[in-house]
């Protein structure tokens, strides 16, 4: 009895001289993006002023990116987070009407950029406009010195005061940048022929996009002008016409460009047969987009290139397929083995379309096909055709037609996937539950067809 009492006195005062630690502190969370969306708040509230929110930046020592929304900034504090956060790679400027307590406010920031104490990779700005004549000659400033900045993004800006910025990135002295964006800079003509220095890509640059920008025909025909250019070309919205696809054809035949995208420019179909002809000469292009279509008369002429063609992967651009064309789009599919992306329209008998599928059926390359538009595809022999394409070819990853093939196309990958161990699905098992949405509708088409005998 009184060595249990000892016991028991003994436990109460273990447990009173030697209290229970506290539990251990949650682990903060690592944050390494934050963006700032203060467009619809009001900056009244503390909460979401711009100053609390560089604040709360400053105390994330793993902030990888900082995107800054519309409002009134204090230079000194965003250079005060770049300091505190040494990892911080991508700094974005997306704002209205300016950023800065002051226009000139971004002279700060580049001037602290151009010391390379923050590993800059990306940096952005978006729809500066108060930015004033020393803008230009900052940002060239810190292009020299920067031995980091990997993309340099510049949007909605003056383009009056880019000429220092462009005579640097003409110039090897931007030795680090390797892509390029200056989209809606209100450029000209007659600024063509310094950013023509820059496309003909005799420093590091990879990639240029242009696009927004009245380039016209006269910029197209200084960029053809050259035996070496980027390897990335984006024109898009940029007024050229036909006349300055023709140079860019001109361009495509004798360079190493890589990829081209001159979409919403607004082409004839007399201009894309320049196009097609350079594709059969060109060995290094792979990705092309020309707009939303090609249609008659210049599909046979593409797809003509196309046989002959060996290196592009993706044409960004709707083919209208047509009754007699179907022999040659079949050879693209059958000798064009690099091409994984089609996007087509078809005008054909349900005969045709079959044979179309069964192409696609057997195509080894072929990753995404999107048919845009097709009247015959609800005809029987098109169905079973579409089927047999969705269960036995295994190198197609996307499909899009009408909704209810969309929802066709997900049944037939869940099949697939069910009957992964099995070399040829049952076809009489996957047509009976992937056709069950279509035997209501043929059920009254059939009711149809026997009323307007009986009439």
């Amino acid at each position: 009895m009184l060595s249990t009492v000892k016991k028991r006195y003994n436990n109460n005062m273990t447990a009173t001289s030697c209290p229970a630690s506290p539990p251990p502190p949650p682990k903060r969370a690592k944050v390494t993006e934050l963006r700032c969306s203060s467009f619809h708040q009001s900056f009244s509230d503390s909460d979401h002023s711009p100053d609390a929110f560089l604040q709360r930046a400053a105390e994330f020592p793993d902030l990888e990116c900082l995107q800054m929304d519309r409002g009134y900034w204090s230079a000194e504090k965003v250079v005060d987070v770049l300091k505190k956060c040494p990892k911080i790679e991508k700094l974005i400027l997306s704002v209205e009407g300016g950023c800065f307590e002051k226009p000139a406010g971004l002279d700060v920031i580049l001037a602290h950029i151009a010391q390379n104490q923050t590993p800059l990779r990306l940096l952005a700005i978006k729809g500066y406009e108060d930015c004033l004549h020393p803008f230009g000659r900052d940002m060239a400033a810190m292009l020299e010195a920067n031995t980091t900045l990997t993309t340099l993004h510049l949007e909605g800006l003056d383009g009056r005061h880019m000429d220092p910025v462009l005579h640097v990135l003409a110039s090897p002295k931007s030795r680090t940048l390797r892509n390029l964006v200056l989209r809606k800079m209100d450029f000209y003509p007659n600024d063509c022929e310094a950013i023509a220095e820059v496309v003909r890509g005799e420093t590091a640059l990879e990639s240029v996009d242009l696009s927004g920008n009245g380039i016209r025909s006269l910029g197209c025909m200084l960029f053809a002008d050259t035996t070496r250019c980027v390897q990335r070309l984006i024109l898009r919205d940029c007024q050229i016409g036909d006349a300055g696809l023709y140079h860019l054809a001109k361009m495509v035949k004798g360079t190493t460009v890589t990829e081209l995208d001159v979409g919403e420019n607004h082409f004839t179909y007399e201009s894309i047969r320049y196009m097609a002809d350079a594709l059969k000469k060109n060995q290094h292009l792979r990705y092309l987009c020309l707009g939303a279509k090609i249609g008659h008369p210049n599909t046979p002429e593409m797809l003509t290139a196309l046989t002959e063609n060996r290196t592009l992967e993706k044409l960004d651009t709707c083919l209208e397929v047509y009754s007699g064309l179907m022999t040659t789009l079949l050879e693209v599919l059958r000798v064009h083995t690099s091409l994984k992306y089609l996007r087509v329209s078809f005008d054909l008998p349900a005969e045709e379309l079959a044979s179309f599928f069964h192409g696609v059926e057997n195509s080894e390359g072929l990753k995404s096909l999107e048919i845009v538009s097709c009247e015959k595809i609800d005809t029987k022999i098109a169905k079973t055709a579409l089927l047999r394409m969705l269960m036995n070819n295994h190198t197609l990853l996307e499909f899009e037609c009408k909704s209810t093939y969309k929802k066709l196309y997900d049944m037939a990958i869940k099949l697939n996937r069910k009957n992964a161990q099995k070399p040829t699905p049952n076809l009489k098992e996957l047509k009976k539950q992937l056709l069950e949405p279509f035997q209501e509708e043929e059920e009254e088409e059939e009711e149809e067809e026997v009323e307007k005998q009986v009439e």
